[in-house]
C-alpha cells in the first residue's frame, strides 16, 4: 500500500490529468479532454511508462497519397 502511495505521490499535474483518459482511443482525444496540448500528453504517457504504470504500443502508418500525375490519370480512367 506504501508502494502505490509513493508512486500517486510522484505523478505531475499532467500525469494526474493523462491517467483518467487512457480508455480513449487516441492521443488527439486525450489532448481534446484533458486540454493539453500534443506534446504533454506524449510526454506525460512516456513518463507514466517509465514509472510502470502503463505500457505503450506504437503504430505506424504510412499514408501515400497521388502526386498530381496519379490524379490525372484517375480522372482519364
Amino acid at each position: 500500500m506504501e508502494d502505490i502511495q509513493k508512486i500517486i505521490d510522484s505523478l505531475n499535474q499532467n500525469e494526474k490529468k493523462v491517467l483518467p483518459l487512457l480508455k480513449e482511443k487516441s492521443v488527439n482525444e486525450i489532448c481534446k479532454k484533458s486540454n493539453l496540448d500534443e506534446v504533454s500528453v506524449l510526454r506525460s504517457l512516456e513518463f507514466l511508462q517509465n514509472k510502470k504504470i502503463v505500457e505503450l504500443k506504437k503504430i505506424t502508418k504510412r499514408l501515400v497519397y497521388p502526386g498530381v500525375n496519379g490524379v490525372l490519370y484517375k480522372k482519364i480512367s
